[in-house]
């Protein structure tokens, strides 16, 4: 999209959370890929288009399999791993204000997985697409036929976030929606 416009980009691959943050500050001028979320209010400015869409899935471990059906049916004190940093569906944050589920925070996805499959937490809530499978995630981990994936929190779409406290966060904005 920048390229289209004449727009020559420095990618920095980092992690998101430092990314997220880095833009919040206004260290940089955007950061991807970012859902929306209400902590960014005023701070961050989405792209006009989505980059991709991503799902938020439950993944629970074979060996203690998950009597719900669905997120809102889980016992209370739920303790499910997330990823530091990540932006997760608004049903997740409900579950969260109304006690049900106590979050875990981890560095990454891996991490989750491997607590899940040591029986160290009770669910873990991961992003995937069709990029990015459960299975890939799963492989990647080193947790084949020990956890697996149950019930969905929701699909979320995944933008560029541009700094509104960077100098150049809404030129680029700019540039890349016209891109």
């Amino acid at each position: 999209a920048f390229k289209a416009v004449g727009v020559v980009v420095d990618l920095r691959v980092v992690p998101y959370a430092r990314c997220k943050r880095m833009a919040l500050n206004g260290e940089v001028s955007a950061c991807f890929s970012t859902s929306p979320s209400p902590e960014f209010a005023g701070l961050l400015e989405l792209s006009a288009q989505p980059l991709f869409s991503i799902n938020a899935g439950y993944f629970y471990n074979v060996n203690e399999p998950v009597k719900a059906t669905r997120p809102e049916n889980l016992p209370p004190k739920t303790v499910v791993g997330t990823v530091i940093g990540y932006e997760y569906p608004p049903s997740f944050d409900r579950l969260k204000q109304q006690g049900i589920i106590v979050v875990e925070e981890s560095p990454s996805e891996d991490i989750n997985l491997r607590k899940l499959a040591a029986g160290r937490i009770d669910l873990a809530l991961l992003t995937y697409n069709e990029m990015k499978t459960p299975k890939f995630l799963i492989q990647r981990a080193g947790v084949s036929g020990q956890v697996m994936t149950t019930f969905q929190a929701g699909v979320m779409n995944s933008y560029i976030a541009f700094s509104t406290k960077n100098s150049e966060g809404h030129w680029a904005k700019q540039e890349f929606d016209k891109g």
